[in-house]
């Protein structure tokens, strides 16, 4: 790789002295810019970085967004269990229709209420 940056630099000292030369040159000079690009590819492919079968199934990241909690429901998208409806909600519309103040204190007090009809 070191010859084809000398030579890179000979070529490119040699096509500034002659104005006659220089479209020859400049073709030779990407010609062996387009090598040396391909020389440095070629390296970077044939080496494996990728683990094997065995780790790579123990080790696999989750997706985001896809854990669920105890009942099922999906926090990442705002949903929380509410035991009166017996169903995952999100706080936020739970409050609109049902009347309560939309803070974490308003829905544990609508959704843990014991003595309460349950409401679908």
């Amino acid at each position: 790789m070191k010859s084809i940056h000398v030579n890179l630099i000979r070529m490119t000292s040699i096509c500034m002295t002659s104005i006659r030369t220089t479209s020859i040159c400049m073709k030779s000079i990407r010609m062996l810019s387009t090598v040396a690009c391909a020389g440095l590819l070629a390296a970077c492919a044939s080496t494996s970085h990728a683990p094997s079968a065995s780790t790579a199934s123990a080790d696999a990241p989750r997706p985001i967004g896809g854990d669920r909690d105890a009942h099922g429901c999906l926090p990442a998208a705002g949903y929380a269990w509410c035991a009166r409806v017996q169903q995952c909600v999100r706080p936020w519309e739970l409050a609109k229709d049902k009347g309560f103040d939309n803070t974490p204190a308003g829905y544990d007090a609508w959704c843990d209420a014991k003595d309460a009809p349950a409401t679908p």
